[in-house]
């Protein structure tokens, strides 16, 4: 079993509690062979937290390997919520598998300590993945907020992305709406999304609005697109019904890549917060040190 947590911005989420929201991260790990890797921190009653694994033992080809599962504890104890498969993938132009990352997102009951563990479907599952997480305290700021206007890729809403960064927004959906957002890629690096519906927080779930998230072309067309993935809980309570959306995609050329959230349906309307992070190529801008989950920086080219 490895034993971590996870830095962001100079500091870790064990030592810096009373980080503000809107401070997103992105860390590296390798899954050893029958073990997990624990990532700890803080909740406040009523905060947030959403998290999705991407693997990336198998990049060039698909996302299922390592397989892995997510699931939340409290103060050391059993699983509250578990998730295996969630989400859809997609390489280029269009969607790979098997699917094989996790997703969960989770409402705190109480004040406590946290840990959130990555762990194989099976005793052999072993490789390198990222994990990207959140913790969120509704009615503070966020990273970025969703601009109206932003209704087609022409007019998409730019989130500017560094080597292994990560970032969090909110967006609000009215009847008929869609929110284009793009990115800057390079072939080889990884992008995962994944959506929290916020409107219906005060009833202790994650089911209003219901999203739908996309991977879009210049055009407008779809290459993947999802509707409900991972799996929700709050307090004691685990699986509540999922509204949220996952996605995992590696760019193959150099450009611009678009997500869009829209609502299942068109009359689907509320808010949402939508965590995205950026990893690059391998080889291109971070090193997993093998075995030991740490990731240093390297220049591109």
């Amino acid at each position: 079993m490895m034993k971590k947590t996870l830095v962001m911005a100079g500091c870790t989420l064990t030592a810096c509690t009373g980080m503000a929201f809107g401070q997103a991260h992105v860390a590296l790990g390798h899954l050893p062979a029958g073990g997990h890797v624990d990532y700890d921190f803080m909740l406040l009653t009523g905060e947030i937290y959403i998290g999705m694994t991407t693997p990336l033992g198998s990049l060039g080809t698909n996302f299922a390997t390592p397989d892995t599962r997510l699931s939340m504890h409290q103060a050391g104890g059993s699983a509250i919520i578990d998730n295996d498969d969630a989400g859809v993938d997609g390489r280029g132009g269009g969607a790979v598998g098997p699917v094989r990352g996790s997703a969960i997102r989770y409402g705190a009951g109480g004040t406590d300590n946290y840990t959130a563990r990555v762990r194989g479907f099976g005793a052999g599952d072993t490789g390198s993945f990222a994990i990207t997480s959140a913790k969120i305290t509704p009615g503070m700021g966020y990273d970025f907020n969703d601009i109206e206007g932003n209704d087609t890729p022409a007019d998409a809403q730019l989130i500017s992305l560094g080597v292994m960064q990560a970032k969090v927004g909110f967006g609000s959906l009215t009847n008929d709406d869609i929110d284009y957002f793009a990115v800057n890629m390079l072939a080889g690096d990884v992008l995962s999304v994944m959506t929290a519906p916020m409107s219906s927080l005060a009833s202790q779930n994650f089911l209003i609005v219901d999203t739908r998230l996309d991977i879009r072309d210049g055009a407008g067309n779809i290459i993947i697109t999802n509707d409900d993935a991972g799996s929700d809980g709050w307090g004691a309570t685990s699986g509540l019904p999922v509204r949220g959306s996952v996605l995992r995609y590696e760019a193959t050329a150099d450009g611009v890549v678009y997500f869009a959230v829209r609502g299942f349906g068109s009359n689907d309307v509320g808010d949402y917060a939508v965590l995205v992070s950026l990893i690059p190529a391998p080889g291109a801008g971070v090193v997993l040190l093998a075995g030991l989950g740490v990731a240093a920086r390297r220049r591109r080219a």
